[in-house]
């Protein structure tokens, strides 16, 4: 080779060395900035991915986008005192101050239940969970009468029956119709339990809108 080439030559391989060390900088420069971010992200996992009941056995389904988790139980299911088991990618879950242990911990559903998840970096995300209770199929009509008496403290329908009246062998969480003969006009209650004195007095559950309802019509005959 020239030995006037050489320096040329020496200088070209050193400038390309330089890139290469350079870019390699670069590559780890924009590692470290990478994966804090990722890192930071693995710390922020909240969410509830399965939820449901072992008794009665049913399901929920989660809605990621919305935060909610629906399930329909059968009818008749006490809902005062369910156990959820779920799975979440959080580090804790509570129901007000209380935590949550899957399968262990009972909860009142008689209304949304909100759960709340705290990730591992302290922020939260909260789930609804609603439980609705499968309406029990209509009974027959008995042709039994019953002259309503009025309502309890708690919102429930108080009716009477005639000591020689036959009543069908009712059960609790199903539902019957009281046709009102006057005007043909129909209402559905569900049947919560009765009292034997003199007289037998029936008690049902009913809606709101079925209490506005009926407290117009106090003392009418009804047939069930």
């Amino acid at each position: 080779m020239n030995s006037m080439a050489k320096p040329y030559v020496t200088r070209i391989r050193a400038a390309m060395l330089l890139l290469s060390l350079s870019a390699v900088t670069i590559s780890q420069s924009a590692s470290a900035v990478i994966n804090p971010g990722i890192e930071k992200m693995s710390g922020a996992y909240k969410a509830i991915t399965a939820f449901g009941f072992t008794n009665p056995a049913v399901t929920g389904t989660v809605n990621a986008t919305s935060h909610t988790i629906a399930l329909t139980v059968p009818s008749g299911t006490d809902v005062t005192a369910l156990t959820g088991t779920f799975t979440t990618t959080g580090a804790s879950v509570k129901v007000g101050s209380t935590t949550q242990a899957s399968g262990t911990t009972a909860n009142d559903f008689t209304g949304p239940v909100t759960y709340t998840v705290t990730a591992e970096d302290g922020t939260i995300q909260d789930y609804t969970v609603t439980v609705t209770v499968t309406a029990a199929k209509p009974s027959r009509s008995h042709g039994v009468y019953l002259t309503l008496m009025g309502f309890s403290q708690s919102g429930q329908a108080v009716l009477m029956a005639q000591p020689d009246s036959a009543l069908p062998d009712m059960k609790a969480g199903n539902e019957y119709t009281l046709l009102d003969p006057k005007t043909g006009r129909s209402y559905r209650l569900t049947y919560h339990s009765s009292q034997s004195a003199s007289e037998v007095y029936c008690i049902f559950n009913l809606s709101p809108d079925t209490l506005m309802q009926l407290r117009e019509l106090t003392g009418n005959a009804f047939m069930l």
